[in-house]
């Protein structure tokens, strides 16, 4: 395995040793164990649990982590609600720096009973 998605953070207390991506890259063990691509989490609607700034600083430790080790860093969004949030979120992260790859996953959503878009919406609230 060369390629994994590392998903940490967003809780008070961690679950386990690790609190957020940036210490599961810093033990090392991606590169002792061959892994050349690495994607991490990006938060283009926002999120509850920090600051747009604090979310573009871990951007940057995460494009740095990469550049140290000569991994390649792709950001990995999930679905949203809001296109042209993402574009200016994706703007934001290029101009402070981040040029790590931005995989698209934004897609448009198929048409919904009201029930399951309102299931949707409702965890997109919680996020």
């Amino acid at each position: 395995m060369t390629d994994i998605l590392v998903v940490g953070g967003g809780e008070e207390k961690p679950a386990g040793e690790f609190f957020s991506t940036m210490d599961v890259l810093a033990t090392g063990f991606l590169r002792k164990y061959g892994v050349t691509h690495v994607g991490v989490a990006g938060h283009p609607e926002g999120s509850p649990h920090f600051s747009k700034e604090v979310a573009i600083e871990a951007l940057r430790m995460k494009k740095s982590f990469g550049e140290r080790t000569g991994a390649h860093v792709r950001i990995v969004t999930q679905f949203g609600f809001d296109g042209e949030k993402f574009v200016r979120w994706a703007e934001a992260a290029l101009r402070s720096g981040s040029s790590v790859q931005l995989k698209n996953t934004y897609r448009k959503i198929p048409p919904l009973r009201l029930s399951r878009f309102m299931s949707f919406h409702s965890v997109a609230q919680k996020i």
